[in-house]
C-alpha cells in the first residue's frame, strides 16, 4: 500500500487493520454490507454504491 501511494507524496503512516481470524482487512466486510443496497437514498438523493478493485481477483484465503 505504501509503495502505491508514495508516488503522490510523503506518507506519514500506513496501517491496514486485519481481522485476526480471517487475516483480511476489516474494511472488506463493511464495504460488502454497504454495497448490498446499490442505490441507497441519502438525504433524499439516490447514490450509487459499489466496490472498486484494481487488477485481477485473488482467490480467498481459507
Amino acid at each position: 500500500m505504501r509503495e502505491h501511494f508514495e508516488k503522490y507524496g510523503e506518507i506519514l503512516e500506513a496501517v491496514i487493520i486485519s481481522d485476526k481470524i480471517t487475516d483480511r482487512s476489516k474494511g472488506c466486510e463493511a464495504a460488502k454490507k454497504a454495497s448490498e443496497d446499490v442505490a441507497p437514498i441519502i438525504n433524499g438523493r439516490r447514490a450509487n454504491c459499489n466496490i472498486a478493485s484494481l487488477g485481477a481477483r485473488r482467490p480467498s484465503k481459507q
